[in-house]
């Protein structure tokens, strides 16, 4: 294994461990796994809540009966980027399980070290049984984090609109927090698609609304070409370290999961046992687009000429759908709930539930897993531009729909040999440009 150490260097996939041992609570000793690592991932995913990872060990120490590993151990970690040390991931896990072990000789063992933030596991042993009174969600997610996750890490909290009283019963703290999350609504805009989540800075409970509408962080480059060929190590990074080494197509629009789970369209029938009477609440995708806040962000597009070269107008309304869509996409029938109403206080779901779902569903239909030269500055919410062409004989142009800005969901660093490789999923919930108009 090779862990570069040079003063100045200035080449993609570089990178530098400063720390990578295990501390044994068990037995007070620490032992380092620098020299014995074969590959090190560290994942962020906006769905799952905390921090994980994995390290692939060879040793011959045999060190998972002699230190030992047996679940007592926590996974000091640091590293960083030469050129920019002010930057790191320094971060400290705990060993919650061993997998793949083998010994493909006698004196040889190898085995993944899986570890996890300590929070899941203060989650795990922790109850929440306790009412809150006139309070605001974002209120409580920060009481939970402080008194019952116990965490000394920094949260980063958007503000949601609408006090409440809740009671929750015997939940677990980060289920106490999923459960809450999908009842949020924002008090700077009027999204519905809260999530919690944590990255190397910390815990955040953030809307989807919130993280969009800040600037884009990077541009990435994935051009086409005949002679595509790996970002050299030998070149300055520059322009090298934003290509895009490989890019694959995770997901695209679906209807037959968009229509039957509401994306589109829905109908909410509420059941008021105080009134004795039921309200009906319809959802239309189309006719809500305009209320909220999306990844693309049309004045940003002129840039790249789209109305001079393309013909198309990069300011229009560039929802997932035509204007002129058909009933498969506008029946409220394609998806019902039914609410029983007992009070006339905590009746927010009814408003919540339509649009939450829709705006969640919104982030699967645009999906692509990109994998290039490591970046520890690099967090699951960021915004980045992906600059894309059109893949079509003739004028090498910018893809009219699949290129801009795009959400970072989730983020594995890899680090193996001397490469610090980095493999992200980005989103999308509309178009680069407008769907074209019928005559």
């Amino acid at each position: 294994m090779l862990i570069r150490s040079q003063e100045n260097i200035k080449y993609p996939f570089e990178y530098k461990l400063r720390d990578l041992s295990l501390y044994s609570t068990l037995i007070n000793k620490r032992v380092s796994l620098m020299d014995i690592m074969g590959e090190v991932s560290i994942f962020e995913n906006m769905f799952t809540n905390v921090m994980t990872g994995n390290i692939v060990v060879q040793e011959s120490a045999n060190l998972i009966s002699n230190f030992p590993i047996v679940g007592h151990e926590k996974l000091d970690i640091v590293l960083f980027d030469p050129q920019q040390e002010d930057v790191e991931i320094k971060k400290t896990f705990r060993v919650y399980n061993l997998s793949n072990i083998n010994a493909p000789r006698q004196d040889i063992r190898t085995y993944i070290i899986n570890f996890v933030s300590e929070e899941l596991l203060t989650s795990m042993k922790t109850s929440i049984s306790r009412s809150f009174s006139n309070r605001t969600i974002s209120n409580m997610v920060q009481g939970i984090f402080s008194s019952d996750l116990d965490s000394e890490k920094k949260l980063s909290s958007d503000n949601t609109k609408n006090n409440h009283n809740i009671v929750i019963p015997n939940l677990k703290p980060l289920d106490a927090i999923n459960w809450l999350s999908k009842r949020a609504i924002g008090e700077a805009n009027e999204g519905a698609n809260f999530m919690f989540f944590e990255t190397r800075e910390g815990f955040n409970f953030k809307s989807i609304e919130s993280l969009v509408e800040k600037p884009s962080q990077e541009t990435y480059n994935r051009k086409m070409s005949s002679t595509d060929v790996e970002p050299q190590r030998n070149v300055v990074r520059d322009d090298t370290q934003q290509t895009i080494e490989t890019m694959l197509v995770t997901n695209t629009f679906d209807l037959l999961k968009n229509i039957p789970i509401g994306m589109y369209a829905s109908r909410v029938v509420v059941h008021d046992m105080i009134q004795r009477k039921t309200e009906t609440l319809d959802f239309d995708y189309s006719k809500s687009f305009s209320d909220h806040s999306h990844i693309e962000n049309s004045p940003r597009k002129d840039r790249w000429g789209l109305q001079e070269v393309q013909g198309v107008n990069p300011f229009d309304n560039n929802m997932l759908i035509g204007e002129k869509a058909d009933d498969y996409n506008t029946s409220p029938l394609s998806k019902q709930y039914h609410i029983v109403r007992f009070d006339k206080e905590n009746n927010y779901t009814e408003k919540v539930i339509q649009k939450r779902v829709s705006q969640m569903q919104q982030l699967q239909n645009i999906k692509y897993t990109i994998t290039l030269p490591g970046d520890v500055k690099r967090n699951v919410g960021d915004i980045v531009t992906i600059d894309m062409d059109s893949i079509q004989a003739g004028e090498q142009v910018e893809d009219k729909l699949h290129s801009g800005n795009y959400l970072v969901t989730s983020l594995r660093h890899s680090i193996k040999d001397d490469r610090h490789s980095m493999h992200m999923e980005v989103v999308k919930d509309s178009y680069f440009s407008a769907l074209p108009k019928g005559k």
